[in-house]
């Protein structure tokens, strides 16, 4: 019988991993790491405006890092875990866009030599062929490969801050009076209003990853955190269900 409980013993790590995640997040974002202004304009406006100060801390990056590395890892290890007589030092999981990519990955690279047909049909419904059922999946999957391949070759780059305006307590019977929010770049953000408005600005701030590459640019890393995780655990329960499926048979 497959063995898959160091495949969960990864997935409860990596959760481990993103709760740390979320208590970084929300720690860093309740200092708050940003300084309001405010200052009134000879046109009669008011613009209240917060300004990034103190920049993300590095446990994000090296917890985003922990999470994609057993996510990545859990992948390989389940085509190890389903491969006659075990892993190899080939055996992986493919990741592609390319259906030709995969087959070459699969067959002349070896990824999935040794592998059970039906297990290589579950690695590749979960390919982002535009085909396949489970294509928005293997959209996540390509970042979730893009991501860990970065980390594992060069320093960690994985880090910025948005400044965002968020709501206004406005503080008066006409709520008609126009508010203005504008962003000024992702270190700060604007709040504008008519001088006399008595109004009570909220700000927030988005832990985003800053890596110069279309997949990760402007990714939120918490919400990516775990929404990587949970494409994971479905693959390794599909993987799961076809296990208990093809040893009943």
């Amino acid at each position: 019988m497959v063995d898959l409980e160091p495949i969960h013993a990864r997935l409860r790590w990596a959760d481990d991993a993103v709760a740390h995640l979320q208590s970084s997040v929300e720690r860093y974002s309740a200092l708050p790491p940003f300084q309001t202004t405010k200052a009134h304009w000879p046109d009669g406006q008011t613009v209240e405006r917060a300004e990034l100060i103190q920049d993300p801390p590095i446990e994000i990056s090296l917890l985003l890092s922990d999470i994609s590395h057993h996510l990545r890892a859990t992948l390989d290890n389940l085509v190890g875990a389903v491969r006659e007589g075990g892993s190899s030092q080939q055996s992986a999981f493919p990741i592609t866009s390319d259906p030709a990519k995969f087959e070459q990955l699969a067959t002349a690279d070896r990824y999935l030599e040794g592998v059970p047909a039906w297990a290589v049909e579950a690695v590749r419904l979960f390919q982002p062929f535009p085909d396949n059922l489970a294509s928005w999946a293997g959209g996540r999957l390509l970042i979730l490969n893009e991501l860990a391949q970065l980390d594992r070759h060069r320093a960690l780059a994985l880090r910025a801050a948005l400044v965002e305006a968020d709501y206004v307590e406005v503080q008066i019977s006409d709520h008609s009076i126009p508010i203005e929010f504008r962003q000024d770049g992702p270190r700060a953000a604007e709040v504008i209003y008519g001088g006399e408005t008595r109004v009570r600005s909220h700000f927030n701030v988005r832990v985003l990853i800053a890596e110069p590459s279309p997949l990760l640019n402007g990714e939120e890393t918490l919400p990516l955190a775990r929404n990587l995780s949970n494409i994971v655990q479905w693959v390794v329960g599909d993987m799961e269900r076809r296990v208990r499926e093809a040893f009943a048979t």
